[in-house]
This record gives C-alpha cells, sequence and structure tokens, in this order.
C-alpha cells in the first residue's frame, strides 16, 4: 500500500536533484536557450521513462508475491493431510508391532489405498497453487527409489489429474524397470552428483539445456538435433511442437533426512522425489518457489518412510530404507 507514496517522494527527489545539476551544467558551459532546454527535456524524459519501467517491474514482482496469499490454503491442506496420513500409518505400523509382524491384523491392500489417496490429494492441491502462481498447468508426482539390480523410481502418486492420464503408463515403466537414476539428470543430481548439499533441481526451459538426460525420453520420443532458431522461439511461444516432453519447466526436491548435529540424527538418505512441472517455459520463480515445495517434500518423509516398513509386510513398497 506504501509502494506509491515511496515512489513519488523518490521521482520527486531526483527530478529536483537532475534539474538543479542541468541548471549548473548550463551555467557552467553558457549553453544556448534552445540547447539547454533539449538538454533538460532530455534529461527529465530520461528519469521518467526510468522511473516508468523500474515501477512496472516491481508491480509485476509484487503481483507474484500476492499471489502467495492465494495460495496458502493449498499449502496448509497439503501439511493438514500429510499430520493426518502420518497419525493413519504410525497406528497402523504400532498394530504390526503388537503382532509381530506375523498373520498381521491390519489390510495392506486397503492401506495403500488410503495412502495413495491421500497423496494424490497433497499433489492435486500443491499443483493447484504453482498453477495459480505460475498461470500455467501444474504437475505433481512423487517418485519413489527402489533397488532392481540398481537404483529406480517409479510413480508412487501423481496428483488427480495427471493419475488418470498417466496411470497404465507409470504401471508398464515400473514393470520394465525403465527409469534408472543415473539415466535421469534431475534424480541424478540429487541423488548422486551433489547429494543433500543440493538443495533441488530447477530448470525453467529444459529445450535449451545441453545434453539433457530423461527417461521420459523413451516414452515421448527424443528431442530433436540442430534445431533452427526461428523454430525454438515457435516452440517457446507455444506456436510450434518440436519438445517431445509434456512439460518445459521444472522443479525436483529430495525426500529426505539429512544429518542434524543439533538432535543427533544421522542421515538416512533420500527415500524420493518430489516433482513439480509446467508445460510453458519460464513458469516457476527459483527464490520465490522453492520454500513451499520444500516444505512438502520434507513433510513427506516421515509418511513415506513409515509406509516403507509397513508395505514390506505385504507389498511393494518405499525401498528399504527404514531402521
Amino acid at each position: 500500500m506504501s509502494r506509491t507514496p515511496r515512489w513519488e517522494s523518490g521521482l520527486t527527489g531526483w527530478l529536483a536533484g537532475v534539474l538543479g545539476i542541468v541548471v549548473l551544467v548550463c551555467n557552467f558551459l553558457r549553453l544556448s536557450k534552445d540547447s539547454a532546454e533539449i538538454l533538460t527535456n532530455g534529461s527529465v524524459s530520461f528519469l521518467l521513462i526510468f522511473f516508468a519501467g523500474r515501477v512496472i517491474l516491481g508491480e509485476v514482482k509484487d503481483a507474484r508475491k500476492l499471489k502467495y496469499v492465494g495460495v496458502n490454503g493449498h499449502w496448509h491442506r497439503c501439511h493438514h493431510l500429510l499430520r493426518d496420513l502420518t497419525s493413519f500409518l504410525e497406528a497402523q505400523r504400532s498394530m504390526l508391532h503388537i503382532s509381530g509382524g506375523a498373520d498381521a491384523p491390519i489390510d495392506i491392500d486397503s492401506v495403500r489405498a488410503r495412502v495413495q489417496s491421500v497423496l494424490a490429494a497433497v499433489l492435486s492441491e500443491l499443483a493447484s497453487a504453482y498453477s495459480l502462481l505460475s498461470g500455467t498447468s501444474c504437475r505433481t508426482a512423487i517418485k519413489a527409489v527402489y533397488m532392481e539390480t540398481k537404483l529406480h523410481v517409479y510413480a508412487l502418486a501423481r496428483d488427480n489429474n495427471s493419475m488418470s492420464v498417466n496411470y497404465r503408463q507409470d504401471l508398464e515403466r515400473f514393470a520394465k524397470h525403465q527409469d534408472p537414476i543415473e539415466e535421469n539428470d534431475d534424480f541424478c543430481d540429487l541423488y548422486w552428483r551433489y547429494g543433500p548439499l543440493q538443495r533441488f533441481f530447477f530448470c525453467n526451459d529444459l529445450t535449451m539445456r545441453r545434453n539433457y538426460k530423461n527417461t521420459s525420453f523413451k516414452v515421448y520420443g527424443s528431442p530433436p538435433q540442430n534445431v533452427e532458431l526461428k523454430d525454438r522461439i515457435w516452440s517457446y511461444l507455444g506456436i510450434k511442437k518440436i519438445w517431445p516432453l509434456p512439460y518445459r519447466s521444472t522443479m525436483v526436491w529430495p525426500i529426505q533426512q539429512r544429518e542434524s548435529p543439533e538432535l543427533s540424527l544421522k542421515e538416512i538418505g533420500c527415500l524420493g522425489f518430489l516433482a513439480v512441472d509446467s508445460e510453458a517455459c519460464n513458469a516457476f520463480n527459483k527464490s520465490l518457489d522453492f520454500p513451499m515445495g520444500a516444505s512438502v517434500a520434507d513433510a513427506l518423509f516421515q509418511p513415506l518412510r513409515i509406509y516403507g516398513s509397513i508395505a514390506r509386510h505385504g507389498v511393494a513398497g518405499i525401498g528399504d530404507k527404514d531402521e
């Protein structure tokens, strides 16, 4: 609310200062009346254009910040759902411990269905939040890590909209073990290349990333080589489709427990990844959009860890990462 008065007072001060300098220069150089008028008008015009640009840029940045007020509800529901899911899974695990793990008194398939439902709801809320922030259509997914001769990932859950589209494809990719971590730049960077020091993977234009590796190219086709500049421009504007993947901007966070010396916690490792993507280029703001996804990725760690310990009693789960 106070931005306009600040800009007005700042502009007034700058104009007064520049006009004073111009008067001094004109007197010192003894310029003619016409020359002095041209210099004065040019200086004032430049300042007005400069400040107008600053104001517009500031308003654009503020507009995105203000959008976070609108997404707080989605963000809160993500954590609300994950809190309830953690409590539910703790209760289920307690029942397993009471029974000693044999003849488990819980319905594993029912637990899995409930977990999938809640995770889909969490991801749908997160997708809605990022869609509102970016003004584009965003998707979200949880990719879990598992071992099959080498480390792979599979789609544990997606937001409701993209789940209906990718369900059969995800089952096929899991059955064929099509997604090794080492063949995906985003997961490889977070799991191995930079490890826990890498906070997240960010790319606002995958079409311009050199030698980008992604196992989804096996499904959607490889990107074309030596694309002409005009075709890149048409692709960037969304007029011509040359990029095979259904997304061009992406952010990925590790779902992990890092070492905490304050609490004497050792690093447990990475259970999976939280990913959000958009069909548009430059959909995300690297500094502003990081915390929301990071907080959800952190909140996912405990329920996924507990679910993994329960799932190993009956169905495929989240890696062998539990105690």
